[in-house]
């Protein structure tokens, strides 16, 4: 018999059909292309995934963003850009009361004033205050005055002005112990932060990897008056906050773990710091437990403070900022209880970490980790920046130095 032929409304449904499939396979595909929701997982020792963020009952997951020629990963609702570039080893730094940003600088010797004079977020103003300085890593602005942080001594510009100059310089803590390379270590940064009770605080990490100190400042976080004087050990054990803030009356630090004992040990830690009180290093690392090379001091270790809270081993930790007062008011509920880590990035572990900023929550008994901004390190391969420094200017934004980059990154809601 022959075949029957197709009606004419039934070939047309069939191409409907077909195309509607096909729009749906492309729409399909684009999405998977353009869109860069990220899957969640909790944080272990394993757990080194870059872009995705750390807990599943999280509110929030990142997204693609384009900043020039690169890729982060940031949640929705914020933009990411770049607001000064071209400077070599950025670190720390501080706002005025005009948003001029004070900068300091690690392999380099200057530190600058960088100032967005037309208000269209990039800076068109990067001015030098200083040069010939001994790695002049971290400043602190406060009450009109400008503090530096050298390896070897703490000095303050006097009147510091939006244009770079100031009244005069004043050495206030000198003969600092300067870095060496012993035992593969050595940690030539200082970081200065002025407490609430406007006393100094200064961060001292160790000459070397693991080993027992002969100058006793060493791996502290030292205290001194505001002139300088009084100086005197505020908490030991410490290896290397270089990170370290005051957060709802509390002395919080980010301290580096040691190297060369595994990829996934010891873990990096955040503390409270509290006077008085010894964290363990050299001869304990993590929650109390003996270093390898002073097995004999187990019940030493059991003196020691735990961790308040445990991070990916080799992530380096640097700056610590909790929000502003002004970005309280602003920025989502999410973020309102806690503070943000920038996780500079391992050298010697077997698949890189790090190279990202964490947002460590404190809304439960038990401190959550979840990642912020991503992208640095590609592939879990090879990373093409290293967040350093972080803080908030008076407008709500969020500044991270990058100092492989050589360029201050702002992020806005």
């Amino acid at each position: 018999m022959p075949k029957k032929k197709k009606s004419k409304n039934t070939r047309h449904i069939i191409e409907f059909v077909i195309v509607i499939i096909s729009c749906l396979i492309f729409g399909a595909l684009w999405w998977v292309k353009n869109n860069t929701a990220l899957f969640t997982r909790r944080i272990s020792e394993q757990d080194i995934s870059q872009n995705n963020l750390a807990n599943p009952d999280s509110t929030f997951t990142l997204r693609q963003i384009g900043v020039g020629d690169k890729t982060l990963f940031a949640p929705e609702g914020f933009t990411v850009s770049v607001f000064a570039k071209d400077i070599k080893s950025p670190r720390f730094f501080a706002f005025d009361s005009q948003n001029t940003m004070y900068l300091g600088t690690k392999d380099n010797d200057k530190i600058f004033a960088i100032k967005d004079t037309n208000n269209d977020g990039t800076a068109d103003s990067i001015k030098t205050i200083d040069s010939g300085l001994n790695t002049p890593h971290s400043v602190y602005y406060y009450n009109g005055d400008l503090y530096l942080a050298e390896q070897n001594q703490v000095s303050v510009y006097r009147e510091i002005k939006p244009d770079g100059t100031f009244q005069k310089k004043d050495t206030l803590i000198a003969e600092l112990p300067t870095g060496n390379k012993l035992n593969g270590g050595g940690h030539t940064t200082r970081t200065i932060v002025i407490g609430p009770d406007k006393k100094i605080y200064l961060s001292v990490g160790s000459s070397c990897n693991v080993c027992v100190e002969k100058d006793n400042r060493r791996a502290t976080i030292m205290q001194y008056d505001l002139d300088g004087k009084n100086g005197k050990i505020f908490a030991a054990g410490l290896r290397n906050t270089v990170g370290f803030t005051f957060y709802n009356s509390k002395l919080y630090g980010a301290d580096m773990g040691r190297d060369q004992i595994g990829d996934n040990i010891p873990p990096e830690e955040i503390n409270v710091i509290e006077e008085g009180k010894n964290y363990g290093w050299p001869y304990c690392y993590g929650n109390k437990i003996n270093n390898p090379e002073f097995k004999d001091k187990k019940a030493y270790c059991a003196t020691t403070v735990t961790p308040f809270a445990e991070m990916q081993a080799h992530s380096a930790p640097l700056g610590i900022a909790p929000l502003s007062q002004t970005a309280q008011n602003t920025w989502p509920k999410t973020f309102q209880r806690g503070f943000f880590v920038a996780f500079h990035g391992s050298w010697n572990r077997t698949t890189p970490t790090g190279f990202k900023v964490v947002w460590v929550d404190l809304n439960q008994e038990t401190p959550r980790i979840f990642n912020f901004l991503t992208g640095w390190l590609e592939n879990n391969a090879k990373a093409w920046g290293r967040p350093a420094g972080l803080g908030f200017d008076n407008n709500s934004n969020l500044y991270i130095s990058d100092d492989k980059e050589g360029v201050i990154y702002k992020v806005s809601y």
